[in-house]
């Protein structure tokens, strides 16, 4: 909204800039010639006289036969009478208009475009190459675990450089990178244990856009992001919703996340910052995950890690658990510690693989999350039938407006129109209640046989 927001700023400035300066044009071509500009003999041109000098043909008479130093006297000033430097074909000319104080609005419009411009191409280059010093640390580490790193053209024919890597080899299978804006990135990678695939996607700041960088910044401030997707793929699934979210943003997670909010209650872990609130349906997945190294690297660094959940869906037929971890990079220096980051992120991967719930749990889970599926259900329903009361009371409204714009005997054929319709909905219920009867009574009598 932000990058749409400028280019309508850009816009709007260019079309004022243009505006302007049209205005500018037709004023100097209106502007009346001087009258000094204009080629007339010497002798036509008449001295006319000074603002301050006293008019000698006044109807008064006052000045009329009077010296010239009673004049100057009663002015009360030494004005001289005549301009200085005015002779016979010599005018005084107009003074100077300064070329850049005339177009002011014009030059500073121009700076903060020229200031727009470099603002978007040096933040554009930065982002490109944050995401490729990103790409260049992790690349090794998921050629070793995955077997086929990068995007694939699902529109192109697979030939050499897409087919998909033998056995216990790792190859690129296609762009690394896929750009979906100037500051959302997304890395792919597939072809590991207890993985269907782990999306990677980077998102920067809008370093390219000025006004995000200026002023909305000041106020909702922007971090560069990398967030982990990995469906997890193993034998032995199990329900589970999780979450270790940061405290100050629990409400507002919850408000979006409607499983966190349905089936999760918030669990208290010894030895974890107070920065941390952990979501859980049970406490043993709680235990399973949060080991002490994983709550010591949480206390060290609790402004890096922003999110850890691990969800599956109730409701879907494809209950598959998915792991996301969000990660903050927060200086150039954590561009080198990113490996470290994915290194955390893939044995988490196999630590929740080898997480075995007992068969009572289970069921327990199970039943809780069918009642919740129920009460959910019957809060859709209510919500569906208020929508449909709604939108039934405003059709009333409208039609009980338009009728009463209309002029008596028009509203008069409407309601007998509308009478009528009602009546003849009625007598087709009735024919098929009493149809519905009829047929209940055929089925029940049995033939009395002799």
């Amino acid at each position: 909204m932000a990058n749409k927001f400028s280019m309508f700023f850009a816009i709007l400035l260019l079309f004022l800039i243009t505006k302007v300066t049209e205005a500018h044009k037709l004023e100097n071509e209106n502007e009346p010639e001087p009258e000094h500009d204009k080629e007339t003999p010497p002798k036509e041109r008449q001295e006319t006289p000074l603002k301050n000098e006293p008019d000698l043909d006044d109807n008064s008479g006052e000045f009329v036969g009077t010296p010239i130093e009673k004049i100057k006297a009663k002015a009360g000033e030494n004005i001289p009478l005549v301009a200085p430097n005015v002779t016979e074909g010599n005018y005084i000319p107009l003074p100077n208009v300064v070329w850049y104080k005339k177009y002011t609005f014009e030059i500073i419009a121009g700076f903060i475009l020229v200031v727009y411009a470099v603002q978007f191409f040096m933040g554009k280059k930065y982002n490109e190459t944050m995401v490729s010093s990103w790409v260049t640390y992790n690349l090794p580490l998921f050629q070793e675990q995955f077997a086929c790193v990068g995007i694939r053209d699902e529109t192109k024919k697979p030939g050499p450089e897409q087919s998909l890597p033998e056995e216990g080899e790792s190859k690129t299978c296609g762009a690394l990178i896929e750009q979906h804006s100037y500051n959302l990135f997304k890395f792919y990678a597939t072809g590991r244990l207890n993985c269907q695939y782990c999306l990677v996607t980077v998102e920067t700041k809008r370093r390219q856009d000025m006004l995000t960088m200026t002023t909305f910044n000041l106020l909702w401030p922007e971090l560069d992001r990398v967030s982990y997707e990995i469906p997890l793929a193993f034998s032995e699934r199990y329900p589970c919703i999780f979450a270790v979210v940061k405290r100050r943003e629990m409400k507002n997670i919850l408000e979006n996340n409607k499983l966190l909010k349905d089936y999760t209650t918030q669990h208290k872990v010894e030895g974890l910052s107070q920065e941390f609130a952990v979501l859980s349906e049970y406490d043993e997945i709680v235990d399973h995950i949060l080991t002490p190294q994983l709550i010591d690297k949480l206390n060290k660094s609790p402004e890096v890690y922003q999110l850890i959940e691990l969800c599956d869906d109730p409701s879907s037929a494809n209950n598959m658990l998915t792991l996301r971890i969000d990660v903050i990079l927060l200086n150039p220096i954590s561009l080198k510690l990113s490996t470290d980051y994915t290194k955390d992120v893939l044995r988490m991967v196999d630590h929740v693989a080898n997480f075995k719930m007992g068969k009572a749990l289970k069921e327990d889970i199970q039943a809780k999350r069918s009642k919740i599926l129920v009460q959910a259900s019957k809060e859709k329903r209510e919500e569906r039938q208020e929508e449909i009361i709604k939108k039934k009371a405003e059709k009333q409204k409208e039609k009980e407006a338009k009728m009463s714009s209309l002029p008596p005997d028009q509203q008069r054929r409407l309601e007998e129109k509308e009478y009528k319709r009602k009546i003849k909905q009625q007598n087709k219920k009735m024919v098929k209640i009493a149809k519905k009867q009829m047929d209940q009574t055929i089925f029940t009598c049995t033939p009395l046989l002799e």
